[in-house]
Parts: structure tokens; sequence; C-alpha cells
């Protein structure tokens, strides 16, 4: 048991006679043998009384290396890129996009996180699955294909560009007032007036909240109305989707 810095373990190596009683085995000795070795924060130093062999305090010293490393090991959601606190503050930059600054809108530019967009596009198909419409491949598709597409468009108008990851995380965090609009299908007809309008809202919502992060990270606000114009297409998709 360790106290403090340093502590005390015992080690009991017993050599016994070979079967016919010559003498002690080869490499050993006939009686057994106490050793103390004094343990330290580096690892087991030379045995009180004695002197220890390489091979021994290379494995103790090993048990501490090991015990080191897992020490060092990160979190598994932080290995695998998840951050709840960033997905947070990302889902809020979208419900509340009109008390955003453009510095803290770059700023979720600044690395992308595909976790998020997944979750809300699988809650997508399940809020559309509760309407009577088994509509998962086509989100996937749709969204695909359309992440492609403004990847393309955007490295065409921006001489920087900016990478496909980034473009399907701000597209895949915007489409969550989609969501909305499609929990809404089981208790609202999304094909009268009233829905119609809450889709036409719902578009605008998404639209406005992706193209203002893409406007505020590549600062392209003398482009902003043709990006506009090419994600509300994007967003239309999934709205025409959900409603019919």
């Amino acid at each position: 048991r360790v106290h403090g810095d340093t502590s005390l373990a015992m080690l009991n190596v017993a050599f016994t006679d070979d079967a016919k009683g010559k003498g002690p085995a080869a490499g050993g000795v006939s009686a057994l043998e106490m050793q103390s070795f004094e343990y330290e924060a580096g690892g087991f130093t030379t045995p009180i009384g004695g002197s220890a062999s390489p091979s021994k305090r290379a494995a103790f010293n090993t048990f501490d290396g090991i015990n080191d490393e897992f020490a060092n090991d990160l979190p598994l959601l932080e290995e695998l890129g998840i951050n709840f606190a960033d997905i947070r503050s990302r889902a809020q930059a979208v419900l509340h996009p009109f008390k955003q600054d453009t510095e803290k809108l770059s700023h979720i530019m600044d690395s992308y996180d595909l976790a998020g967009p997944i979750v809300i596009a699988l809650a997508l198909g399940t809020c559309l699955m509760l309407g009577g419409k088994l509509h998962f491949g086509y989100i996937y598709g749709v969204g695909s294909v359309g992440c492609c597409a403004l990847y393309l468009l955007l490295n065409l108008m921006h001489e920087r560009g900016v990478d496909l990851y980034r473009i399907a995380s701000v597209l895949g965090y915007c489409l969550l007032p989609m969501v909305l609009l499609a929990a809404l299908a089981p208790v609202l007809d999304l094909s009268s007036w009233v829905g119609l309008c809450v889709a036409t809202l719902s578009v605008l919502w998404c639209t406005h909240s992706a193209s203002s992060m893409f406007t505020a990270a590549l600062a392209m606000a003398e482009q902003r109305w043709l990006l506009f114009y090419a994600v509300f297409l994007y967003y239309a998709t999934f709205a025409i989707m959900t409603v019919f």
C-alpha cells in the first residue's frame, strides 16, 4: 500500500532445486530469497540490502508507465469529437438568430460538428414517420446532394473557399426549425393555409440562420442575397417533403 511518495513493496522470489536434488536450478538459488524494493514516484528503485536485476526493475516500471498512460487518456466523448456544450451553443444560435452578433456567428464556423446534424436529421425523419411518412432515405439523399451543391457554389463565390464538413455542419444545425415544423404535422394540417404559412416561416427561419453564419464567417455581405436564394431552395425542398 502506497503512503505518500514512497512505500515498501515485498517481492518473494522462490527458487527450488531441480528434481534430482543435485543443487539449485539453473540461474536460481536453493533457498527462499526475500527482497524489499523501495518504491518512489518514478518506479521501483534499488532493493534494500541487495541489487535488483534490470529485467525485474523494468517490469515494475512498465506497470507505472501503463498507469500513467491510462491516467492521461481523454474521455470517450471527447475522443469522438462530441461536445454537448458546443452542440447547445450551436442550437441556440439557430433558434435565436436575431440575438447573435457577427463575431459569435463567425466563431461557429471555426470548427465543425457532425454529431448534431445527424441527430437533427434523425429527429426530422422520426417526426415525419409519426405523421405517416417514411422519408429517412430522402432526407439523407437531399441533404447530401444539397451540401455538395452549396460546397461548389461557395468555393466559386469565395476565394479562400470552405470545406465540405463545415458546410454540412451549418446546414444540418439550421435544419432544426424544420424539425419543429414536422413535429406539428400530427396535430396540424400542413397543407392548409395556416400550415403553408408556418412552413414558409420555417423555410425563412432556416435560410436566415444558415446564410447569416456563412456571411459572417466568409465575409460575403455583398453576396448575401445570392447565397440566401441558394440556401432558400435547399430548405424549401425539405419543406415540400414535410408538407406533402
